[in-house]
């Protein structure tokens, strides 16, 4: 999953789903389009959506406009693209398409598995090989409570062990390319460069404290980061919230009393304030939540369990919010849900940390230029990845406008890979787009909205590309801008497999349909051979 906040204008804003949208409470699943990722309830295509999130300015607006730094009342609108995309190996195609066409991504590692194989190799090209900002996301806490019955501090070490094996890889990347580009080491710059590589380790890794790492639950639909108990203890015990923020992550120890948080333990029963002041309070909804209900006639004629659920929800600030037939519902789980999301909502929280994180596009390319080659002036859109509509046999080539404004009504030119920006339109990589001749549509999800014009930042689907594009290619307005750069894939075809239909008169389709698989997966070669008059 990846994402990046950007802008668009106003005319579209009311086309937009709502964050909150993303969460149906009958857990429709709108980014998986195909009825096998329905029925398996996993991601098997890349697909992306438009979302509109009205959120707090991040700390360096508020520093601009002289507000206080903790000051969440004034908010802004938010235009997020998100593109959720596989994560298994064998789909590693669809996540290099969607790393180029994001400024920043969420990582999803499941607490219970750990740090994989695919883990580092998608780390490496997210934030290495493309120059995006990753987050990491720690799922599936719920099972650490309830499957694997972890008490808080035993939780709490295993997720220090899975954010340290993420920085592990983080920091290798850093020093393995600071030494790769050490040809002739001087010895009086050695301080130099260990300073910066202190500094790139800084930027790039993983800490609930620098408020990129979120814990959550995606099947029970809740989320937190470190920021919202920070903010809500702050209040309490009137305190810094930058004090708090530092000191709800690693080893630091807090003292009701004196409100003092230092390093090291205040007596030899002390345990860090990350287990004190968010896990414990964690397993505690999970535990009374989970207890069975009395039998009705206890029910109707004793009132402490409801009356302790009431309780729950009003130290969870939730009680206006979960009534009590949500509360006593038989099936647990559903009433734990009904708490949980009312309490550490899943949406504003992911939200919330892609708006204050992760880059604007504007901001982004000041990093991605390099790697990207795309010119200050020029309508720049790459077309990363085709995608088949079954029903009526369109190819829509889904693709990003890096910078400028791509319109419909404009004439364009399709820029091959092997094109360098200085061959002009008599090259043979150069392609004339007549205006008025692609459709322009804006994704969201199995659906496409069509619009005339295309403001940078964005994600665009295009039709009309299917026969003049086989991978990849660049959209631009100009043939001064050179072609954008290949996108590095994770895979390469290692599998070669001689097909053929069993009826020959049924090559056609079968050629057909190979074509579209093609154009659908960079990562697949398709060659037509003629053999003794038979064509394999």
């Amino acid at each position: 999953m990846a994402s990046f906040p950007t802008s668009w204008q106003e005319r579209y804003a009311s086309k937009k789903p709502k964050a909150r949208a993303l969460t149906s409470p009958f857990q429709v699943r709108f980014l998986d389009n195909t009825e096998e990722e329905q029925t398996r309830g996993i991601t098997m295509k890349s697909s992306a959506i438009s979302l509109m999130y009205e959120g707090p300015l991040t700390p360096s607006e508020r520093k601009a406009r002289g507000l206080d730094s903790t000051n969440d009342d004034v908010t802004v609108p938010y235009l997020i693209n998100l593109v959720d995309s596989p994560g298994h190996v064998d789909f590693s195609f669809d996540v290099s398409t969607a790393v180029r066409l994001c400024d920043g991504a969420l990582v999803l590692i499941d607490v219970i598995e750990g740090v994989c194989a695919q883990t580092h190799a998608v780390l490496r090209q997210v934030a290495w090989q493309e120059g995006i900002r990753p987050c990491l996301v720690l799922n599936k806490i719920d099972r650490l409570i309830h499957e694997l019955q972890f008490t808080p501090v035993e939780a709490y070490q295993h997720i220090c062990r899975i954010v340290e094996q993420a920085n592990v890889i983080i920091s290798s990347m850093i020093r393995s390319d600071k030494l790769d580009e050490e040809q002739e080491i001087d010895v009086s710059l050695l301080d130099d460069d260990d300073d910066q590589t202190e500094t790139l380790e800084r930027q790039w890794m993983f800490s609930p404290a620098y408020g990129n790492v979120l814990f959550g639950s995606a099947y029970d639909g809740w989320a937190f980061s470190i920021g919202y108990f920070a903010a809500y203890y702050s209040k309490k015990f009137d305190t810094p919230q930058a004090q708090w923020r530092q000191g709800l992550w690693g080893d630091h120890y807090f003292h009701a009393k004196t409100k003092v948080i230092r390093s090291t333990p205040w007596t030899s029963s002390s345990v860090p304030m990350f287990i004190s002041f968010i896990l414990e309070p964690l397993w505690s909804v999970y535990k009374t939540m989970m207890e069975p209900l009395p039998p009705p006639t206890q029910l109707a004629t004793d009132g402490t369990y409801l009356e302790k659920l009431r309780q729950l929800t009003k130290s969870l600030r939730v009680a206006k919010l979960v009534n009590d037939r949500e509360l006593l519902q038989r099936d647990r789980k559903l009433a734990l849900q009904a708490v949980m999301r009312k309490w550490l909502p899943l949406a504003p929280s992911v939200l919330k940390m892609v708006s204050r994180v992760l880059p604007s596009p504007i901001a982004a390319q000041k990093t991605r230029a390099d790697r990207l080659c795309v010119p200050d002036a020029a309508d720049a859109d790459q077309v990363a990845t085709f995608h088949s509509i079954q029903g009526a046999e369109v190819y829509v080539a889904v693709g990003r406008v890096f910078s400028g404004t791509l319109k419909a009504q404009d004439l364009l030119y399709l820029l091959g890979p092997k094109y360098n920006g200085s061959e002009g339109v008599s090259s043979s990589h150069v392609m004339e787009i007549p205006p008025t001749s692609l459709q322009l549509y804006m994704v969201m999800g199995a659906d496409f909205v069509l619009v005339n014009e295309v403001p940078p930042g964005n994600i665009v689907g295009i039709v009309g590309l299917h026969e003049h594009v086989l991978k990849t290619a660049t959209l631009a307005s100009t043939v001064a801008c050179p072609s954008l750069a290949k996108m590095p894939y994770q895979a390469k075809p290692i599998v070669r497999v001689a097909v053929e239909p069993e009826d020959p008169r049924h090559f056609a389709e079968l050629e057909a349909g190979l074509q579209r698989l093609y154009r659908s997966d960079p990562t697949v070669e398709v060659h037509v051979q003629v053999w003794l008059f038979d064509p394999i």
